[in-house]
């Protein structure tokens, strides 16, 4: 089976926790589209997304914060196409 390595929803609290662990506030794309905190705000500017800024714990579904962004943000990202 071929793995992509893409971030998902379950991976949100996972990373959350890390950046704690490490004392990282703040993780973003260097245009600062994208970004996650270690107190759980984001903001997603993919078209897709019905929340652009948030907090990770009002969603409903954890995958928005990645959503079309693992291209920008992952560099262990493998495009499967």
């Amino acid at each position: 089976m071929f793995k992509t390595q893409e971030l998902k929803g379950e991976n949100v609290e996972p990373l959350i926790q890390l950046m704690i662990d490490r004392r990282i506030e703040k993780i973003a794309t260097a245009d600062g589209t994208w970004y996650l905190t270690s107190n759980g705000e984001f903001s997603n500017t993919d078209p897709n997304v019905r929340i652009i800024k948030g907090r990770v714990d009002q969603l409903d579904d954890f995958g928005l914060v990645f959503l079309g962004q693992n291209t920008n943000i992952n560099p262990y990202y493998i495009n499967p196409h």
